[in-house]
């Protein structure tokens, strides 16, 4: 069997992440494929928890607290679904991972950081159709 893929979708809040994942959730299921579908912050009992005490709360914290129960959440969501996952063979579809993450918290604590400074490749539906061809 071989390894599965790791596919994530990163933007800012009101992107289209989630509809682009479940557009692409279906495409994949049309051709058959095994996937695992999970997201960040969350993916697991206690990444959903940590995801609900990051996102609810109003209370100040210090942004190094929150960067490190960030980190927590995706340790744990790493060990305990995206790499069995893999292993198993499994397409992980992943709503937000590392870019995302980096973007907010720079975009949250450094006055100096434009999340628009960030390139997106941006290319026609046919030149996109064209390179799947190859």
């Amino acid at each position: 069997m071989s390894r599965g893929k790791f596919i994530t979708l990163e933007g800012m809040d009101g992107a289209g992440k989630t509809t682009h994942l479940e557009w692409l959730r279906a495409k994949l299921q049309d051709r058959g494929l095994a996937l695992t579908v999970t997201r960040e912050p969350g993916g697991t009992p206690l990444g959903e928890a940590l995801r609900k005490l990051l996102l609810d709360s109003h209370d100040p914290r210090h942004p190094d607290t929150e960067a490190l129960l960030m980190f927590a959440a995706r340790r744990e969501h790493i060990a305990h679904v995206i790499e069995p996952a893999l292993a198993a063979g499994h397409c992980v579809l992943c709503d937000r991972f590392t870019d995302a993450f980096f973007n907010y918290q720079l975009y949250q604590f450094c006055d100096w950081f434009d999340p628009g400074s960030q390139p997106f490749p941006r290319v026609s539906p046919q030149l996109q159709s064209n390179r799947y061809k190859r």
